[in-house]
């Protein structure tokens, strides 16, 4: 068993100082969000001190409220691109990223019922905010688009307005 098993590892050693990409995927995902549409690894975050032969500390900021120190196996060193170092950015936000701001509708494009076996139907809206670009138009339930009561009626009147205009 152990020869199977040493043919996948290998030993990797950090020094301190040295860029570090963390695999924080499966600790800090959100539910709503598909894994899928987030980021594997974050970072690059420097390399503190070596705690035992295959955990290291690492500096992350202080936002995060984890534990900084990490099993090997969850930190892969940081490459930096030398010829197009925009290619190492992400266009996915960050896990730890949270939007404290008010976001304003502008139009609601779409609504329909969602409805599975042996749950409540949920109504969800498809939503151009103001400011936003057309890719980041999501089908959002009603209690994400922000206070659920004025929002809920805005959105029902709304939809009841447009509905007879098209009869």
């Amino acid at each position: 068993m152990k020869k199977w098993a040493d043919k996948k590892h290998h030993h990797v050693e950090y020094s301190m100082g040295d860029l570090v990409l963390v695999k924080l995927h499966n600790i800090l995902r959100h539910k709503d969000v598909h894994k899928g549409l987030t980021r594997r690894y974050e970072g690059p975050f420097q390399v503190l001190q070596r705690v035992s032969s295959v955990a290291y500390k690492v500096e992350l900021p202080k936002k995060l409220k984890l534990h900084p120190v990490f099993h090997v196996s969850m930190l892969k060193p940081f490459q930096e691109d030398k010829e197009d170092p925009s290619r190492t950015e992400s266009s996915h936000a960050p896990i730890g990223a949270t939007a404290a701001y008010d976001r304003h509708v502008e139009q609601i494009l779409a609504d329909q019922v969602l409805r599975k076996h042996w749950c409540k139907p949920k109504r969800e809206y498809l939503i151009k905010w103001k400011g936003c670009l057309r890719t980041s138009q999501v089908g959002n339930p009603l209690k994400t688009c922000g206070s659920s009561r004025s929002r809920s009626r805005f959105f029902t009147q709304r939809m009841r307005r447009e509905r007879r205009q098209n009869r």
